[in-house]
């Protein structure tokens, strides 16, 4: 399993919602990761010992929130299934850092360390229902039917080195499957 890419795992974060009436709910949902794998130097060969390359200092830090309105259903056939419809507004935010401390031919390979910044924003359906398996605590399901996100994306190749800024748009349908268990104070 990898910390960096498992779905599972991205899927762990909050989702907070307040009632304003019996129907409506404003709702905040957020995740945030972090790793880091530390620099290592090169060590040349000397006698039996083998040499060993350098380690590539990298750093990633993700940020994902959103606050919404979600309009809650009667589904008079079963009073603990609530399903529901809502619009979100989810910004995202990223960075990766990387430093690679390798000399080859008595120079640097990099000058000092790189980063890439990534910001999205957007606005996303959402639709999902929630089964209420006690008083106050219930499992639920939700997905993405429609989702635009508008992201700016800006390379820092290193110190001193101009940055390069690149725009783009993502309309994706049913994404960000989530599942929820919840209370409910």
């Amino acid at each position: 399993i990898s910390l960096r890419n498992n779905s599972f795992v991205n899927m762990v974060g909050v989702d907070a919602r307040y009632f304003i009436s019996n129907k409506w709910a404003v709702t905040f949902t957020g995740a945030m990761s972090y790793n880091e794998t530390p620099v290592g130097i090169a060590f040349p060969a000397a006698g039996p010992i083998p040499a060993y390359n350098a380690t590539v200092q990298e750093s990633n830090m993700n940020f994902t929130y959103a606050i919404g309105a979600l309009y809650f259903f009667d589904y008079k056939k079963n009073d603990r299934i609530m399903p529901y419809l809502g619009l979100s507004l989810p910004v995202s935010h990223a960075r990766v850092s990387r430093f690679d401390p390798s000399i080859v031919n008595n120079a640097p390979v990099q000058l000092g360390q790189a980063h890439t910044d990534v910001l999205g924003m957007g606005i996303q359906a959402v639709a999902g229902l929630d089964y209420y398996l006690a008083d106050g605590i219930f499992l639920g399901a939700s997905i993405r039917p429609v989702s635009f996100m508008a992201i700016n994306n800006t390379r820092y190749p290193g110190p001193g080195l101009f940055s390069k800024r690149t725009n783009s748009y993502n309309l994706s349908t049913f994404v960000q499957p989530m599942l929820t268990l919840g209370f409910k104070l």
